[in-house]
């Protein structure tokens, strides 16, 4: 009846953090690599004469959903259906040079190049044998979803990375010690359990910031941090070169100053990293129902010089805007700006209060020196605020909202935010003056959007529906 279906809902297929088949058992899920759950985040692609000629009319832009596991998954851009080949297959990469295809996992959070339209990203590669080494795969993408170059790397651990961020040269990720131990690959590949199941933690791995070069995509720098850290967001990168004569034939040195801004998991005192990654783990099974204090993540910035040898010191780390920028997550920039220059502001999605269960609000904050950063901005009682996505005024740098503001400041365009209204569980969808947060209009929605779902914004494009 229903109420078995309920209690025991049929797997579709097998998962990162689920096992498929009907029931779930070992012999349905041997040698199944997990799959992509494609409900994480979102990818945007122009419109292809390949795409199924019944998505929509006009040829629209092509949308992909994506998740730690499998190829970006294409959906109908209205009605958001799967679209597949005619032979069934992923319809990510849409095309390959020399018919390469990737090798690994395609993550949650890719990186935009805004001057090429380029896309890079990252994956995990599954090796379940102990004679092949953990292992990262980086991608280069067309602003089209050609496959055009990629490159493999060693991990010190298997695990996942969820997201990354680029600058000017270098391709940039942390690696925290959350992974699955050498003798457990086996046991999700047997299909005995899923690969998600077998995570832990452990300070003695070690965390480490992998930088590579966009150039070629090799890794070029692997420094082990001195501390272990645990978080899921960065927010930005940015590096400058430093030349330096020598005396001498020798010629010129360059050495790379790298800068990069976080969203690190906040650990309270009493608490270890490990015990509050772990529980932040948890809480992802059930975000309504929490058994603790929800963990919550703090701005902060880490700053290495890089030298051609491969050698690196690490030179700080330190809070972003420690007196004025609230707990947070999922943070925001302005990623058309002025794109080869820092970025001065984020905005995150905030809490109001130090201690709570749910993030309600939205903040601007000013990275650099903090005169510009706002309050909290809260929606009134029993509302919760949705991760903020930054629109610009105008493709190319916008024009200007008011005569107080050039078209060329960073902060010239809209956040957008999805608010959960728990009173009459509806979702509004906010948008706001980027600048001061103010509230410029409310859309009123039938339904509710579920608490922190995240996405992004497209512009030129509407769909249409019957």
């Amino acid at each position: 009846g229903n109420g078995d279906a309920v209690k025991n809902p049929p797997l579709a297929s097998n998962r990162a953090w689920t096992l498929g088949g009907k029931n779930g058992h070992w012999y349905e899920n041997i040698f199944k690599l997990p799959a992509n759950p494609s409900n994480t985040a979102t990818l945007w692609l122009p419109p292809s004469s390949s795409s199924d000629p019944a998505a929509a009319t006009d040829n629209p832009p092509r949308l992909f959903a994506l998740c730690e596991g499998g190829p970006p998954f294409e959906l109908h851009p209205t009605t958001l259906e799967p679209i597949t080949s005619s032979n069934d297959k992923p319809t990510f990469p849409t095309n390959t040079l020399f018919g390469i295809l990737p090798t690994s996992f395609f993550s949650a959070h890719f990186s935009l190049d805004h001057q090429t339209g380029e896309v890079y990203n990252h994956g995990y590669c599954v090796r379940p044998t102990p004679l092949l080494s953990p292992a990262i795969n980086l991608m280069r993408y067309t602003s089209d979803g050609t496959l055009v170059q990629q490159c493999t790397t060693d991990l010190p651990y298997h695990t996942f990375i969820h997201d990354a961020a680029i600058s000017n040269n270098c391709f940039a990720y942390f690696v925290s010690p959350y992974y699955v131990p050498d003798e457990a690959e086996m046991s999700y590949m047997l299909g005995f359990s899923a690969m998600g199941d077998n995570f832990k933690w452990s300070d003695d791995k070690g965390a480490y910031i992998h930088v590579h070069s966009r150039q070629d995509l090799k890794c070029k720098w692997k420094i082990k941090l001195p501390n272990v850290l645990s978080l899921y967001h960065l927010v930005d990168a940015y590096d400058e070169e430093i030349i330096t004569e020598e005396g001498g034939s020798g010629g010129d040195t360059t050495t790379l100053s790298l800068k990069i801004r976080v969203v690190e998991h906040f650990v309270k005192d009493g608490e270890t990293t490990g015990s509050t990654r772990l529980k932040l783990e948890s809480q992802f099974a059930n975000h309504y129902n929490l058994q603790d204090e929800r963990v919550m993540a703090k701005l902060r910035e880490y700053s290495f010089l890089l030298y051609e040898d491969g050698t690196s010191i690490m030179e700080h780390v330190q809070d972003v805007a420690p007196n004025e920028a609230a707990l947070c997550e999922y943070p925001c920039t302005n990623l058309s700006y002025k794109p080869n220059t820092r970025r001065r502001f984020c905005w995150t999605n905030a809490t109001s209060k130090q201690c709570t269960d749910w993030i309600d609000g939205v903040q601007k904050v000013d990275m650099e020196c903090s005169v510009q950063s706002t309050k909290v901005k809260t929606f009134g009682e029993g509302t919760y605020a949705g991760p903020p996505v930054f629109v610009p005024c105008k493709e190319g740098g916008g024009e200007e909202r008011s005569s107080s503001q050039s078209k060329e400041e960073e902060d010239n365009g809209y956040i957008l935010s999805i608010v959960y209204k728990s009173e009459t569980h509806t979702s509004d969808v906010v948008i706001m003056d980027a600048e001061t947060l103010e509230t410029l209009c409310i859309l009123e929605l039938k339904d509710h959007v579920p608490y922190q779902f995240h996405g992004d914004f497209i512009s030129g494009y509407v769909p249409e529906y019957n």
